[in-house]
């Protein structure tokens, strides 16, 4: 069976196992390494399944939300701009997004029968901040997204990425 896109696994390189989640499966690989600060490619034959389990955050208030139908689309002057949909219990409640101006992320509640979730949206990422003792106490909302987003898939805790 053949290495695919999402698949945990490992290979070696100069004597050393690396760690890490497949992004391109097939006959040529591309693996994120853990941490998500790099990637490697090569041949399937070079990668195997990885025995050492992803890291785990104790849990927290955040674990009930998720992030559905991310999308990067073209920004301002190369800037990433993206939008999303803020899930709570696999329930779209809110759309976020940024323009790629420069300017902060917005999220906005899917509907008024949503504004109370948003709510709660905002105060479970004060929360989550606090419990993985960030170094901001502003816009968390926005630094969850890129951690659920471009962080965790890649064995980044919450607490690690908040102390960087």
């Amino acid at each position: 069976m053949g290495v695919r896109k999402g698949d945990r696994i490992c290979c070696t390189v100069d004597g050393k196992i690396i760690h890490g989640v497949a992004i391109k499966g097939g006959k040529n690989v591309e693996m994120i390494m853990d941490g998500g600060n790099a990637s490697l490619k090569g041949s399937a034959v070079n990668f195997k399944p990885s025995e050492e389990p992803m890291k785990v955050d104790e849990p927290s208030c955040m674990d009930k939300w998720s992030i559905k139908q991310y999308k990067v689309l073209n920004g301002h002057d190369d800037c990433e701009s993206f939008s999303c949909k803020i899930c709570l219990n696999n329930k779209p409640v809110a759309l976020a997004f940024n323009s790629g101006h420069g300017g902060s992320n917005e999220i906005r509640a899917m509907g008024r029968e949503n504004n109370e979730n948003l709510d709660q949206f905002y105060a479970d990422c004060k929360e989550w901040g606090k419990q993985f003792e960030s170094k901001f106490d502003f816009e968390l909302d926005s630094l969850w997204i890129d951690w659920k987003q471009y962080q965790a898939p890649y064995n980044v805790t919450a607490k690690e990425y908040l102390s960087r």
